[in-house]
């Protein structure tokens, strides 16, 4: 399965944050939707996920497979919740699917670094 990495970054090459002090800018979401638009789904972790819904950002992936990765978390109304970014890839490798967007915050990511504290 071809899986993309989908990051915004600023001038001097730093992952833009956000929070809900400094949203993403809309032309950073609406790149981000254009591209989930076209896999059908995305992968993102508990925390960024929570940040987007605060935002009111769900209703450009209305319809998607959203994949959320957490350990901490095994339930969230409305998407598939999975423990691992392997188990995320193979949730939607089994739906059919060709291509699999992930996309995270700019913290660091225990999930992809061997902590089960996501």
């Amino acid at each position: 399965m071809k899986t993309i990495l989908w990051a915004t970054l600023t001038g001097n090459g730093n992952y833009a944050q956000s929070s809900p002090n400094n949203p993403p800018k809309k032309e950073a979401l609406g790149d981000f939707a254009a591209h989930a638009q076209a896999a059908g789904n995305f992968i993102v972790g508990r925390r960024t996920f929570e940040g987007m819904q605060a935002s009111g950002g769900g209703g450009a992936f209305a319809g998607m497979d959203i994949v959320i990765v957490s350990a901490s978390v095994k339930e969230i109304p409305g998407v598939t919740v999975v423990g691992s970014p392997l188990e995320a890839l193979s949730y939607l490798q089994d739906k059919g699917y060709q291509t699999a967007l992930i996309s995270g915050g700019g913290g660091p990511s225990q999930c992809f670094s061997g902590s089960r504290a996501c």
